[in-house]
């Protein structure tokens, strides 16, 4: 199968288009083929060697971490997932793997995707998701609490927004004119365009200052 790969660490962020072999499946594993692989930032980190320091990684390296796709085979002690199944998941940071044609993943890893999204927006997902779930577990939100994301309505913050409404959070966020709609579109409680206000001054964030806020 052809795979992104890179050799080593390298400041000119290139890669490379290889030929490998699909790796067999173990028992608790699945083979996905990929249909969408998601560009997130810990790529560019990984390839110029900025986290080596916590991930230590074989080369050749196939990049990529953000996974859509459709279950291959399945091994046999996977109840959850058949063939068949239109899947996401986020592999692992210290091995990568999302950017080849085929995948193996550890069921325990894997989820099936939301009808209504595409491959394309559901291999968007996994980073951002996860990124916001560790934040509001790391903050520790009760319902009630006021929350604001500067610059969110981004594709983290397009995640962010729902989720924390979802906990019963009061929302806030920051960003230019037209990206007001979206905001409000998706939950957001209160919109401060921060080319005409300074957010820093308004009696909201006097509200919120000393409470929550998550920024990305």
């Amino acid at each position: 199968m052809k795979a992104v790969q890179i050799n080593g660490y390298s400041k000119k962020l290139e890669a490379h288009i290889n030929d490998i072999p699909i790796s067999r499946i173990d028992k608790h594993q699945v083979l996905i083929k990929m249909y969408a692989a998601g560009v997130d930032p810990h790529l560019k980190l990984a390839i110029n060697g900025k986290v080596r320091v916590f991930d230590q990684y074989k080369f050749p390296l196939t990049l990529g971490i953000d996974v859509s796709g459709v279950i291959e085979a399945v091994g046999q002690e996977v109840r959850n997932l058949i063939t068949g199944d239109r899947v996401y998941a986020l592999l692992p940071l210290n091995t990568m793997g999302a950017f080849a044609e085929y995948v193996v993943a550890d069921a325990s890893i894997v989820a099936k995707m939301p009808g209504n999204l595409s491959f394309e927006e559901a291999a968007a997902v996994p980073l951002s998701a996860l990124t916001v779930v560790q934040a509001l577990n790391v903050l520790k939100v009760k319902a009630g609490s006021k929350l604001f994301i500067p610059g969110g309505t981004g594709g983290f913050g397009q995640i962010a927004i729902p989720y924390a409404k979802s906990k019963k959070l009061f929302v806030a966020v920051s960003g230019d004119e037209s990206s007001r709609h979206v905001a409000s579109s998706i939950g957001a409680d209160h919109f401060i365009d921060y080319q005409r206000q300074d957010y820093v001054k308004l009696p909201i964030l006097l509200i919120i200052k000393g409470k929550i806020m998550l920024s990305y």
